[in-house]
């Protein structure tokens, strides 16, 4: 005995799934119509705020206004800046890049203070190129026993250490 099929039923999900195809298909179009819509104005946001603000070799002119004049007097605030003396390394100080070049001339910026141990592994700093104006380099040695710097700046007293043997320097 045949059967017959209904032919209602045919196509129902061949219809189904045709139409998921497309909803799919106009969600995938949607989102990247949307996608491209804001990658376009960005793109226009971009070259506005540039077409404002931005001027031909601008960068040029910021990274050669930060670098110091080859003769200018290289300040030294920290005992690391010390130790770059005359080693060629480029040190921005204050907004500035420095070269510390072996000729260059250098000027104190804070008292320093240098434990003598501390030197045994470099070289020896050539105080010949440092304009002191007014600071000092103190050296100190903590071995087998401790010793503090104490100096007087006018009225003020500045201790380093408490509670320890102490070695008066004035200026």
């Amino acid at each position: 005995m045949k059967r017959k099929i209904k032919s209602s039923q045919n196509g129902a999900i061949s219809v189904f799934v045709m139409i998921t195809m497309v909803f799919f298909l106009l969600t995938i179009v949607g989102v990247y119509l949307i996608s491209s819509k804001r990658a376009q104005t960005q793109t226009e946001s971009v070259k506005l705020i540039k077409d404002q603000y931005y001027t031909e070799n601008e960068e040029n002119d910021i990274y050669h206004s930060k670098i110091a004049d080859i003769s200018a007097i290289i300040p030294i605030y920290t005992q690391e800046q010390l130790w770059s003396i005359g080693n060629g390394k480029a040190i921005e100080i204050e907004g500035k890049v420095y070269t510390f070049n072996t000729g260059a001339m250098y000027q104190l910026k804070n008292d320093i203070i240098i434990n003598i141990e501390e030197m045994k592994d470099s070289k020896a700093i050539d105080e010949s190129r440092i304009n002191k104006n007014n600071y000092e380099i103190y050296y100190y040695y903590n071995g087998d026993y401790y010793i503090a710097i104490q100096y007087s700046d006018g009225n003020s007293v500045k201790n380093l250490a408490e509670g320890i043997p102490v070695i008066s320097v004035s200026r």
